[in-house]
C-alpha cells in the first residue's frame, strides 16, 4: 500500500498504538528528511554488521515519536513488520 493512497477519515471504531505511525512517515517523507541527512556528514559504516547512520538516527526519531523510555526499545520499532513496510 503507497503512502499517496492513503485516505484519513474519522471512524468511531478503536484503533491501534500504532495508528500514527504513517502520519509520521508522511510528515518525514514531506520534509525530505532523509535526503537531508543524506547531505549531511555524518560517520560512514564501515562494517558489513552495522547500521546505515541514516536508518539508525530515523529510528530513533520513531522512538521519540513512539514515547519509547530505553533504547532498547529500538528492537520494537525494528522488527516490527508494519513500521518496517512504512519505513523500509
Amino acid at each position: 500500500m503507497g503512502l499517496e493512497n492513503l485516505k484519513i477519515e474519522f471512524t468511531e471504531r478503536e484503533i491501534t498504538d500504532w495508528g500514527g505511525i504513517s502520519l509520521l512517515k508522511k510528515m518525514v517523507d514531506k520534509m525530505a528528511f532523509e535526503s537531508h541527512l543524506d547531505s549531511l556528514p555524518l560517520p560512514l559504516q564501515y562494517s558489513n554488521r552495522g547500521y546505515d547512520p541514516i536508518q539508525t538516527i530515523e529510528q530513533y526519531i520513531l522512538l521519540i515519536w513512539c514515547r519509547a523510555q530505553r533504547f532498547e526499545h529500538l528492537d520494537v520499532t525494528r522488527f516490527d513488520p508494519v513500521i518496517q513496510q512504512l519505513f523500509g
